[in-house]
């Protein structure tokens, strides 16, 4: 039984740490296409400004 216990504390551990990475992958990513998307709306912005 012990054995089985350490197999399921490991699982356990496992799990969380892979949602803490799915986290962090998801918080980067939420940062990057905010980044992209302020990049896109500053050359939007800077086109418009020659244009005039």
């Amino acid at each position: 039984m012990n054995g089985y216990s350490e197999i399921e504390r490991e699982k356990v551990s496992l799990i969380n740490a892979t949602c803490d990475s799915l986290e962090r992958l998801e918080n980067d990513k939420n940062e990057t296409l905010y980044f992209e998307h302020n990049q896109v709306r500053q050359l939007v912005f800077q086109q418009a400004l020659q244009e005039l």
